[in-house]
């Protein structure tokens, strides 16, 4: 195929070319349960040829309460086209934290109350730049871990840095240096009174400023992209992109963050992938979207214990508002 009809081919697959509605296939979008339903905000569309790879930032933002009735709130969020992003829920708003779009990396912070009407909170944040951070509530502080930073000199700038507020406006560095190394696609959680970076390696902290390293071994393949979830009194951690090469569908579980067990992997159900999100809804764990080598992926999965997932395959409605 020449890079004519390549081209063209890629440009039919562009989300927003047509007026068919379509929640398009997506990974590294932000999601969050919000107003006692799921969202799905932004990410990117990818579309694989023969001999190219084409990456469509999304800005649309969508919501369902049963993973198979979807409603576009918006179809270009004030936020921009964006992936890499964090999307959390504080003080009775949405938030929408950073991340990567066309012209590069963000520091800014977005909320809104109803998911379609967006205000920017700080176009220019304190912390630094990033996409492939996290964000999570806790100790009634939003907080900001790690991240890929801007390129230096043409490198790869991982990030080691956690920032925290209780505005989404005036943010404050934790600590001038904190102990795990620069990292970028981990995940975390808020896990008995303690918060938690899952990635690399395991990392706890009780303020956000003093972390320690659950335990010495790997007790699991390092990876990027990987999922976090709290069940019940146990951790999970789901999927992901693995250093030395391979897609992962594995799920561990651990009862305190130092003892780690393989609670299915083949066996989990659903394709391998990175890029996916996880979160816990309606007393279940819920897995959406992510990517593998070849494809974006728009289903859901579902698992009452988070050992074995079952895909939703019932008829999907799509409607906006």
């Amino acid at each position: 195929m020449s890079f004519l009809l390549l081209a063209l081919a890629l440009l039919q697959d562009q989300p927003g070319k047509s007026k068919v509605l379509e929640l398009s296939p997506r990974g590294s979008h932000a999601a969050t349960v919000f107003k006692d339903a799921i969202w799905i905000l932004g990410g990117t569309h990818v579309v694989v040829g023969k001999t190219a790879t084409a990456t469509f930032p999304l800005d649309d933002v969508w919501t369902t309460t049963d993973g198979l009735v979807w409603t576009r709130v918006v179809e270009h969020a004030a936020f921009g086209k964006r992936s890499g992003h964090s999307a959390v829920v504080f003080k009775d708003k949405l938030w929408v934290i950073a991340g990567i779009g066309d012209k590069g990396r963000f520091n800014d912070v977005w909320s809104s109350e109803d998911g379609a009407t967006w205000t920017q909170v700080t176009e220019n944040a304190a912390f630094p730049k990033r996409s492939g951070h996290t964000c999570a509530v806790f100790n009634d502080r939003l907080w900001v871990i790690a991240g890929a930073g801007e390129y230096t000199k043409g490198k790869d700038n991982y990030l080691n840095d956690v920032w925290s507020s209780e505005d989404g406006t005036t943010w404050t560095r934790a600590a001038d240096e904190v102990a795990f190394r620069g990292r970028w696609g981990h995940a975390s959680v808020v896990f008995d009174k303690k918060l938690w970076n899952i990635g690399y390696d395991v990392w706890s902290s009780p303020d956000g400023k003093t972390w320690t390293q659950t335990t010495s071994e790997r007790v699991f393949p390092a990876r990027t992209g990987g999922a976090g979830v709290v069940l019940g009194k146990e951790i999970l951690f789901m999927g992901g992109w693995k250093s030395s090469g391979g897609m992962l569908n594995d799920v561990w579980t651990s009862p305190d963050g130092k003892t780690w067990t393989t609670a299915a992997s083949s066996t989990a159900g659903f394709p391998p992938r990175t890029g996916h999100s996880a979160m816990l809804y309606k007393g279940k764990v819920w897995l959406l979207f992510g990517w593998d080598t070849t494809r974006c992926f728009n289903d859901v999965w579902v698992s009452g214990d988070g050992r074995q997932f079952t895909e939703l395959t019932g008829p999907r409605k799509l409607g906006s508002r």
